[in-house]
């Protein structure tokens, strides 16, 4: 894609700063946060893929199967660990960010609007938070800011000619948004509005077979081998188990709590006032494509209603958790900052859309800067390295550890006890035996009679949060019945003793 000015070096030298400020930010979550439920069983899938076993086929997990395999290259060289798992995570989120500060350059924004977008992104503690722990969050908007980019570029194309760049371009837009898709399904409505501003601005210059079969092919590559080897468990895993358990969530509760706690301040301001914005601003001359006006044909509208999509649609509509905003606000930043961006006006022209946009950037650094009080919990990360420590030293490399929190596993090189793979959501009490076990599960009878039998050397529990420790069934979330949980501790404490404690595990070790 062939950027205006500023030089090259202009452009790197904002992606470098952009980069290394997000970074500054994400670096305190990684020590600081909270642990999340679900960054076990994300490294525990990284690992498994690396040393041969397939999502689905051969243990549960719930996404779309791509990011273990991505997290596991980097691993399988780095090591395991949920501190690496973080620290990648901020690097992707930090490379996000500076491409980023090369699509606002090319965009125009002044460098005052950059600072102030790069602010809200950087000061809002949910989103920095859930895009650091080990989610999916962190990939797919590096994944998304890249598509975006794509799209950028194709506004910026001449009318005529340029067809090799122009399928270039597809190509790449189309391999993003299938990545990220991969990675986690509920990114497939921001995908898709990346991709149909894509295609409204190509005007047919493209064959729709070409348009069309191009991202169907990545598709059908990348994702398509999973679903083929197991589609009952795929299908399970990626849809029916989500549509079970958002029985339980209020979904109008669940979109008003992801604005009120700030999981997408820019939502609210942002988008507002960028709507007003292009309806207000007159074309300039220097917009990439000025013989065609209005809204529609400025990639800050796709980009801005990907983001919006990927908010509304996720939260409200799945009903499961309002976090599924997370991997889509830095989109709405984005498109915000484009559709403010007017290449050929000054800097700071007042006027009633520089107001408007000054006073919705002040909001969202307001709102977001407060959110995330009770996400720091520090010490969770040593905690793991010494829980780990102490399962080495009890436990030969074959023996497998009975836990609710398979990092502990990975991080101590031990398999985890099977079928608990995803640890506290890898147990049900409602699910016919032969069904848990063909979903990869384990009936909470099994894992009572398997604590009755010492079938492990170690259990390792959560103490920081009890209800952490066997309590939910799956796929309702229902808890599993006191008197049944009251067994579980009583055979626990009759066949096993506690050895070791600390801020956030207990390691209880059979008393044969």
């Amino acid at each position: 894609m062939n950027l205006p000015r500023p030089s090259l070096a202009a452009y790197l030298l904002n992606a470098f700063l952009a980069a290394g400020a997000y970074f500054l930010a994400g670096s305190y979550w990684v020590e600081q946060g909270a642990p999340s439920a679900d960054e076990g069983f994300y490294l525990y899938a990284s690992s498994a893929v690396w040393h041969g076993a397939v999502p689905y086929r051969d243990f549960g997990y719930t996404q779309t199967p791509l990011l273990p395999y991505v997290q596991g290259a980097v691993f399988s060289a780095v090591g395991y660990g949920v501190r690496g798992q973080r620290w990648l995570n901020v690097a992707w989120v930090a490379a996000a960010a500076g491409l980023s500060a090369i699509l606002l350059t090319a965009a125009g924004a002044p460098l005052p609007w950059r600072v102030l977008l790069l602010l809200c992104w950087c000061l809002c503690k949910p989103l920095v938070y859930w895009s650091s722990v080990g989610k999916t969050y962190g990939f797919c908007e590096l994944l998304m800011i890249g598509a975006a980019l794509c799209l950028q570029g194709s506004f910026l194309l001449p009318d005529r000619g340029a067809k090799g760049r122009r399928l270039a371009l597809l190509a790449v837009l189309s391999m993003l948004c299938v990545l990220a898709v991969g990675c986690r399904l509920t990114a497939a409505p921001s995908a898709g509005l990346l991709w149909l501003g894509y295609a409204l601005v190509d005007r047919g210059r493209t064959p729709p077979t070409l348009l069309v079969g191009i991202p169907v092919l990545f598709a059908l590559l990348c994702i398509g081998p999973f679903y083929a080897l197991d589609p009952r468990n795929a299908a399970f895993w990626t849809w029916t188990y989500h549509h079970l358990n958002q029985a339980h969530f209020s979904r109008t509760g669940l979109l008003m709590d992801s604005a009120r706690a700030a999981m997408a301040p820019a939502a609210l301001g942002l988008a507002g006032a960028a709507l007003v914005i292009a309806r207000l601003a007159r074309p300039g001359a220097g917009d990439p494509a000025p013989v065609r006006h209005g809204p529609l044909w400025r990639p800050g509208t796709w980009v801005l209603a990907a983001g919006l999509a990927g908010w509304v649609i996720p939260v409200a509509l799945s009903g499961v958790y309002s976090e599924y905003a997370i991997p889509s606000v830095p989109l709405v930043i984005v498109g915000f900052g484009l559709l403010v961006s007017r290449p050929g006006a000054p800097a700071g022209r007042p006027g009633a859309p520089a107001l408007a946009a000054y006073a919705a950037t002040a909001i969202a650094l307001g709102v977001g800067f407060a959110g995330g009080g009770d996400l720091v919990l520090p010490g969770y990360l040593d905690a793991v390295d010494q829980t780990a420590t102490v399962v080495r030293r009890e436990t030969r490399p074959d023996d497998p550890v009975l836990t609710s929190m398979p990092e502990i596993a990975v991080a101590s090189g031990r398999p985890v006890f099977p079928r608990l793979e995803l640890g506290k959501f890898g147990l049900t009490g409602e699910m016919d035996p032969v069904l848990a076990r063909a979903r990869h599960v384990l009936p909470f009878q099994e894992l009572l009679d398997a604590v009755n039998a010492e079938a492990c050397p170690v259990v390792v529990l959560f103490t920081k949060d009890l209800k952490w420790n066997f309590t939910w069934s799956i796929p309702s979330f229902r808890v599993i019945p006191p008197a049944s949980t009251a067994q579980l501790q009583q055979a626990l404490a009759t066949h096993y003793r506690q050895i070791d404690a600390n801020e956030f595990f207990a390691v209880y070790r059979r008393r044969s």
